[in-house]
């Protein structure tokens, strides 16, 4: 059983709502006893809840992207849409009712590309890119190269071949539904990203696109210190008391704020 729910049952042996409704006979007062649990839940609670150094994944669908579910022709303009979590993104010669791409050409302002406007909440570790096609038949598939701009800044403008920069990526091909470019180190600090290509990664129709980002949230706590101790809130006679022998130990608990 771990710190938070050894501390969740003490609470409920506990009964702290007694604590307003019956005196309390120690050297405390009632009114510092109080303080004194609300100083610890406060001082646990801004802990509980967040995962420090995760990672977080978010999604960009290219089938009803920017809220068209109709169009049934390719969007030859640059259109800003929204991943799952909220990060403006922008896209161009996609079909939003079907979610299909354009990968048949040999130039990166005539097939489909990517990118986000807004840097995303934390370093990008890895992005995939997803399609469904019409895999029965097998005549629907990615192939060759995909290309991956990675930076601090935005990438809007990212048309390089060039891979001899660590933040340019070709290749990502996996299988005939998936591009993966993985193991992007967390600490190169890239936020934006450009997916593109100038090479025919794609064979038939393309459909249901879709694109996994994830990266690595910043540690959002940092240890205030270590707990040598027990909660010591007993009940006796409908009564609390404390400087008992404890109702559960926290030796060794780490407290964590913002």
């Amino acid at each position: 059983m771990n710190a938070k729910q050894l501390f969740e049952q003490g609470m409920q042996k506990c009964r702290l709502q007694t604590l307003s409704e019956s005196p309390v006979r120690s050297r405390r007062s009632p009114v510092s006893l109080r303080l004194f649990v609300a100083s610890f839940l406060l001082l646990f609670v801004v802990g509980v809840g967040e995962v420090c150094g995760a990672t977080v994944k978010d999604t960009i669908c290219m089938t009803g992207y920017a809220g068209n579910t109709t169009g049934t022709s390719y969007i030859t303009t640059s259109t800003k849409g929204s991943s799952a979590k909220g990060v403006d993104v922008y896209s161009i010669q996609y079909v939003p009712k079907t979610g299909q791409v354009k990968g048949n050409q040999t130039t990166v302002s005539n097939q489909w590309s990517l990118y986000n406007d807004g840097a995303m909440p934390g370093a990008i570790t890895s992005i995939e890119i997803t399609q469904t096609g019409d895999t029965s038949s097998n005549n629907n598939y990615f192939r060759n190269n995909m290309f991956v701009a990675l930076g601090k800044v935005k990438k809007d403008d990212a048309s390089t071949t060039n891979t001899t920069n660590d933040s340019i990526l070709k290749g990502g091909y996996k299988n005939k539904q998936k591009f993966l470019f993985s193991g992007i180190a967390a600490n190169k600090g890239f936020t934006y990203f450009k997916i593109y290509s100038n090479e025919k990664f794609g064979y038939g129709t393309l459909k249901d696109v879709t694109v996994i980002v994830t990266y690595e949230v910043t540690p959002c706590c940092t240890n205030l210190g270590t707990i040598n101790g027990s909660i010591s809130l007993h009940r006796k006679n409908g009564k609390y008391l404390s400087r008992r022998k404890p109702l559960f130990p926290i030796n060794g608990t780490t407290l964590r704020g913002r």
